[in-house]
């Protein structure tokens, strides 16, 4: 009887800095981010809904 055996290794390194050297953001680079995160969830919920349309 053969076996098959899928193994999934992930290595994962995480690097900080120091609270002191925390990388400084400006105003305006955090509403750009933040409009990028609403823009994207808007657009998952609405490929979601038009998917799943017809689940009521």
């Amino acid at each position: 009887m053969p076996i098959e055996v899928r193994e999934l290794t992930i290595k994962t390194e995480i690097k900080s800095q120091p609270a002191g050297q925390a990388m400084k953001l400006e105003p305006q680079d955090i509403k750009a981010l933040k409009q990028q995160i609403i823009d994207e969830c808007l657009r998952t919920i609405k490929a979601k809904s038009q998917r799943d349309s017809f689940n009521r």
